[in-house]
């Protein structure tokens, strides 16, 4: 499997449940879909190799907010 399958499956689920619970028009994916993916990004993971740090902190090499 490939590293960015995993990735790509927790983002479309967060999506989904996102636009379930806040009764979101199926129009609007696109939208939802880009916020998540800010969030994830955003967000630190139990990944080795970020090493506790966020996904953006560790390709830019500044401070995610």
């Amino acid at each position: 499997m490939n590293r960015a399958e995993g990735t790509i499956r927790e983002l479309k689920r967060a999506t989904r449940r996102a636009m379930i619970k806040n009764n979101t028009p199926k129009r609007l994916w696109d939208y939802c879909l880009e916020l998540q993916s800010k969030i994830r990004s955003n967000t630190a993971h139990d990944i080795k190799t970020l090493n506790g740090q966020t996904p953006e902190t560790v390709m830019t090499g500044e401070t995610a907010d």
